[in-house]
């Protein structure tokens, strides 16, 4: 692994532990020195092993990565993830496909059903009284970029931009990578940051926005001189966006706390696993799966008693050999 002080020959455990009865239920044995972008794969691993379609996981901000958060919500995979940025809700936009959304296809939990509704602006039934939210904006109503007599450039949403760079044949260009990453109401069929340009005269740039008219727009200059060499309108833009919303949930992160933390400090206070015997991510691997065996082991006698546990692996085993 990557370290401050060069490459050492130690191992990044990711672990998926069920919130329940504190069972583990998956890891991931990776050489990478954080876990941005583990969220997804690591409950990918958790899903086959319970064997659901859908699933809801908790992580705390370590796991904060707008790509793999946007393929868990796309994958069937609840995430809730502490932010490091934003304060209340994370925003996503994503691509709008007609389709029309039947009860039996809200109603499936299968990642292909849940991606083929929320792309169509509908929320899954599983999705349902979770921290996500989504909503389908149409083109509507008509707002500007407007440059103040002070100087200061502010959006439609009234966020203000700065300035970035000064072409050599034309104005300089503005933008804020902060106001669009929080906007809630888009005024670009972009995903990422929207920049926009002034000439020297130019006191406006008209745009048309996606979205409700609950939110307050910037008007435009009441007689306003036309802006010079403006694209507005030329370029064509899709009918509508759909936004997918993950709120801040603080308890849930307060609750992860008491669950996975748990087995790591077991693991190390009883059976002494305070550092790695063998090398390599494959020996690696079969050492932690036999630790967080016996583990789970424990968690079984301590949960159901040593008798049933015998009981049921005496069933397994004759249902194996096909003697049932």
């Amino acid at each position: 692994m990557h370290t401050k002080d060069g490459l050492f020959p130690c191992y990044n455990i990711q672990t998926a532990v069920e919130d329940k009865n504190h069972i583990i239920t998956a890891f991931l044995t990776t050489n990478l020195n954080n876990d941005q972008g583990q969220l997804h794969s690591t409950a990918e691993e958790a899903r086959k092993a319970v064997g659901v379609d859908s699933i809801h996981v908790i992580a705390d901000r370590g796991y904060e990565s707008r790509p793999d958060i946007e393929h868990c919500m796309l994958d069937g995979i609840i995430p809730d993830v502490g932010f490091k940025y934003d304060k209340d809700e994370r925003i996503h936009v994503i691509d709008y496909v007609p389709t029309d959304i039947t009860p039996e296809l809200r109603a499936s939990s299968k990642p292909a059903d849940i991606r083929t509704c929320l792309h169509a602006g509908v929320l899954p039934d599983c999705y349902k009284n979770s921290s996500i939210r989504v909503e389908l904006q149409h083109l509507g109503d008509m707002s500007c970029f407007l440059r103040h007599r002070d100087g200061r450039v502010t959006c439609p949403m009234g966020r203000e931009l700065f300035k970035r760079t000064t072409r050599a044949n034309g104005g300089p260009d503005y933008s804020s990578h902060e106001a669009c990453r929080t906007c809630p109401n888009r005024c670009t069929q972009s995903k990422g940051t929207k920049t926009v340009r002034f000439g020297p005269d130019t006191v406006y740039v008209p745009v048309v926005m996606y979205g409700s008219s609950r939110y307050d727009l910037q008007p435009l200059p009441q007689n306003p001189p036309p802006p010079p060499g403006n694209n507005f309108n030329r370029l064509p833009k899709e009918p509508a966006r759909v936004m997918l919303y993950l709120h801040r949930n603080d308890s849930l992160q307060q609750h992860r706390k008491t669950v996975v933390e748990h087995p790591f400090g077991t693991i190390k206070w009883y059976d002494g696993a305070y550092h790695f015997l063998c090398k390599g991510k494959e020996m690696v691997s079969a050492e932690t799966a036999l630790a967080f065996t016996a583990y789970n082991l424990r968690r079984a006698i301590k949960l159901v008693g040593t008798e049933a546990l015998l009981r049921y692996f005496h069933a397994k085993k004759k249902l194996i050999n096909g003697t049932i």
